[in-house]
């Protein structure tokens, strides 16, 4: 009777156990590969939210925590409500007579004496196209932040819409602690970048140089573009629809990374923009701001 009993008692031990292990949940299976985000239709003239037009900045401006930023070289004439950042303020001397980001203290110290903190939105334009604004915003993705935008066209768009403009800054803001992220190394190339990408068929090198400045030479085996004219419609300051930009890098695989240079990384700011936004450039894209004066102080080959 017992050994029944006994082997009774194993059998539902067995059976309940046998339970429990099919219950169990199974293992989560891996999470799936972050899925490319979708190009627009190439006939269509909407850009992504980095890039707001006039409308949309007055918009923006009504909420809290949104300051607009002028680098204008002759700020005198500003958005309502704009601060004024001198363009010296973002840049520091580099190798070559190069202009190069500002350190992540002083763009601390700068972020944060004009009212912005981490959580700001900032919107950037200047009188030159917003180009200057571009810089500005290259140098906040340069530091981690999160919600920089610039305005299409920059003044001569907000003049073109009808709006006045202010012959002085916006009152100063309340300083605001800054915290910077170093991010520099996933938006910029440096010399050594453009070396190994030279022979890397991977890589391809752009120059947005003008004409004039090309025919001292060139990084070897660069494809040359023009800033403004390749890149900008003259007439109104803005940009060209994406079905232009995909017809202009026709010839450069879409699965190839990018390093763009001019003579000072501002100009090839406003292109690395172009690429990423939109054209939605599904590699890597990098600035090398040192661009030209860097790469001769460096050393570099050249191509004529």
């Amino acid at each position: 009777m017992k050994k029944l009993t006994m082997a009774f008692m194993v059998c539902v031990l067995v059976f309940t156990f046998s339970l429990f292990i099919g219950c169990r949940r199974a293992p989560a299976e891996p999470l799936p590969a972050a899925i490319a985000a979708i190009p627009r239709d190439a006939g269509e003239r909407t850009f992504p939210e980095r890039w707001v037009s006039v409308s949309e900045l007055e918009e923006l401006m009504l909420k809290d925590n949104v300051v607009v930023v002028d680098l204008s070289e002759n700020p005198n004439n500003n958005i309502p409500g704009a601060i004024s950042i001198a363009r010296s303020s973002i840049l520091r001397d580099f190798e070559g007579n190069a202009m190069d980001i500002e350190t992540m203290e002083v763009h601390e110290a700068l972020l944060g004496a004009n009212g912005i903190d981490n959580n700001t939105t900032v919107i950037a334009y200047c009188d030159n196209n917003s180009l200057w604004g571009t810089r500005f915003v290259w140098n906040l993705m340069a530091y981690g932040h999160k919600d920089a935008r610039i305005l299409e066209g920059g003044t001569r768009a907000w003049l073109a819409a009808g709006k006045t403009v202010n012959t002085s800054s916006a009152s100063p803001r309340e300083p605001r602690q800054y915290a910077a992220r170093m991010n520099v190394g996933n938006v910029r190339a440096d010399s050594r970048d453009v070396r190994a990408a030279i022979d890397n068929p991977d890589w391809v090198i752009i120059d947005v140089r003008a004409p004039g400045e090309q025919a001292a030479g060139r990084i070897p085996g660069a494809l040359t573009f023009n800033y403004p004219e390749d890149f900008i419609d003259l007439d109104t300051g803005m940009h060209f629809p994406r079905a232009y930009y995909e017809n202009l890098f026709e010839n450069i695989p879409r699965d190839a990374k990018i390093i763009v240079y001019c003579s000072g990384g501002t100009r090839t700011s406003m292109v690395y923009f172009v690429l990423i936004d939109i054209m939605g450039w599904p590699q890597r894209v990098l600035n090398y701001n040192g661009s030209w004066p860097n790469w001769l102080w460096a050393g570099g080959p050249v191509e004529s």
